[in-house]
């Protein structure tokens, strides 16, 4: 690959772009310990081997960790990670990118991923319950106006999957991006999609924000017709005087993702009466609307992430014991079991981080139910109830029954079983014998295996690890062996210099790693 200018390598500020990763990953949708390891504990040693090859000339992307991540309909996406290097790169890349790109943006239609502005807690978007409020403030003024009888709710079918990397690029271009940068990114793009033109990752901050951006062309459309419009990422929204007028917009619509090589999801786009958009303006929403105004009014402070895994190191923050009430947050989640399961998923989104961070257990019995029955919210239960745990471990001994159940259909919730796990004190036997079995079939996603090394190393005995050292020989996956080094910062001390001095050396991502268990054994 060509290296890159080095006027460019000077924009670029590592230490933003590290900082971002490392609260991005808790919103992954892979846990990958032995990946933030790295980026908490040698940042410096990264960038420095990023910097040396970008510079030369030698940098070479690796294909990305993917995992099927199951939606609501029982379908799944993929959802991915990188490789530590190649991921500081996307970010750096997309941090010098993303000012000059947002520039372009119409914030009078796009609600979704706004870029902060400063960013002092590197989480580079605005809140996103904060961005969808003013999405549903800005469609309920227009079903209100009074000049709007018809609208267009539309969906673009399989977005990121689908969205053509060339446009974006040109996009990128056309906003006087640096060339040399936007070029880098392309070939990055290709790279990950094994040569294929279409489809960008998902699941990190780069992405979020350059899937945002894409459909940019639309926002323009939409003002040169004078149609009101409003859009969060891929979902739209325009305003008609008449079903006539509507139907003719959505044809226009059709016609102008046409152009970019996209196309609507048919079960989820139509004409709808102004007054059909304004039917959730109901009792939930003014709980939701009350439970927002009881965080404000208490300075309430917690994460919107869902998975609040950090995993750099088990020792815990200390737990704020200022006594939080939550009245009308708990007031919004008691109402959970009575709304349409679309609704149910909205409260538990926005009620479980607050009762994470509070370690309120009121969501528990449905936490522990919705680990089998809802398998795509595995990752917000799998935080919660983690989170929980700290004051009730019989929590993770239910976990551990689940996991021995084997009724788990996707290798999504066996990795959000697991995790918690690990933060344990101990698990039984059984548990762990039952978690290597899963690291040797070679049918279930590197993702996941590399967790349960990580498993075994930390809750195994002798003859567990000692295993874990030979099966590295024999591991295909240099994802899933990285882990089974980190896994050896768990090793008596003899055993662990005996894999750093076997295995350090095996790769740079392994030499990293190698540091970082360094670091953590003293």
């Amino acid at each position: 690959m060509p290296g890159i200018d080095s006027n460019v390598l000077g924009m670029i500020d590592p230490e933003l772009s590290l900082s971002r990763i490392r609260y991005d990953v808790r919103s992954d949708f892979i846990l990958s310990p032995h990946y933030s390891s790295v980026y908490a504990n040698v940042s410096d040693d990264l960038w420095s081997d990023l910097s040396s090859s970008l510079r030369s000339g030698s940098f070479e992307p690796d294909l990305p960790i993917t995992i099927e991540v199951p939606k609501r309909s029982g379908l799944t996406r993929p959802g991915s990670i990188l490789f530590p290097k190649d991921r500081l790169v996307y970010q750096a890349l997309a941090d010098l990118l993303a000012p000059l790109a947002e520039d372009h943006l119409d914030r009078s239609r796009v609600y979704s991923n706004v870029l902060l502005d400063p960013d002092p807690n590197f989480a580079m978007f605005e809140p996103s319950s904060a961005c969808w409020g003013n999405l549903q403030s800005s469609i309920r003024a227009n079903c209100l106006d009074g000049s709007f009888t018809h609208a267009i709710k539309a969906d673009v079918a399989n977005y990121f999957e689908r969205l053509y990397q060339h446009n974006l690029v040109n996009l990128l271009h056309t906003c006087g991006c640096p060339g040399g940068a936007v070029n880098l990114l392309e070939e990055l793009f290709l790279s990950w999609m094994e040569r294929d033109s279409h489809g960008i990752l998902q699941g990190m901050f780069p992405s979020d924000f350059l899937g945002n951006f894409c459909l940019v062309g639309v926002d323009s459309d939409y003002s040169v017709r004078n149609v009101p419009s409003a859009r969060y990422v891929d979902d739209i929204y325009a305003f008609y005087p008449s079903i006539e007028a509507a139907r003719v917009g959505l044809v226009d619509l059709t016609h102008v993702l046409r152009q970019e090589g996209l196309h609507l999801n048919e079960s989820k786009s139509s004409v709808l009466e102004v007054e059909h958009l304004l039917y959730e303006e109901t009792e939930i929403d003014r709980l939701f609307q009350a439970a927002r105004e009881e965080l404000e009014q208490d300075a309430y402070v917690y994460s919107a992430y869902g998975f609040e895994f950090i995993w750099i190191e088990e020792d815990e923050e200390e737990a704020d014991d200022t006594d939080y009430e939550l009245l009308a947050v708990e007031a919004l989640y008691q109402r959970v079991d009575d709304v349409e399961e679309r609704v149910a998923e909205k409260i538990e989104k926005f009620c479980l981080p607050i009762f994470a961070s509070a370690e309120n257990a009121l969501g528990l019995d449905r936490a522990l139910v919705g680990m089998v029955s809802r398998p795509h919210l595995s990752g917000l239960y799998s935080s919660y109830l983690s989170s929980i745990a700290r004051s009730n471990p019989a929590i993770l001994i239910s976990l551990e029954d689940i996991l021995q159940d084997r009724r788990i259909p996707y290798d999504w919730q066996l990795m959000f079983l697991i995790a918690p796990l690990i933060r344990a004190e101990s698990v039984r036997t059984q548990t762990v014998t039952l978690v290597f079995r899963i690291m040797r079939d070679m049918s279930r996603c590197e993702a996941l295996r590399g967790l349960c090394a990580i498993l075994i190393g930390k809750h195994g005995n002798a003859g567990h690890r000692r295993n874990l050292r030979n099966h590295y020989a024999d591991e295909p996956s240099s994802y899933v062996r990285s882990a089974v080094l980190f896994a050896s910062r768990y090793f008596p001390t003899a055993e662990r210099r005996t894999c750093i001095g076997a295995w350090g050396g095996h790769s740079s991502t392994n030499s990293l790693i190698a540091r970082t268990v360094k670091l953590l054994a003293k």
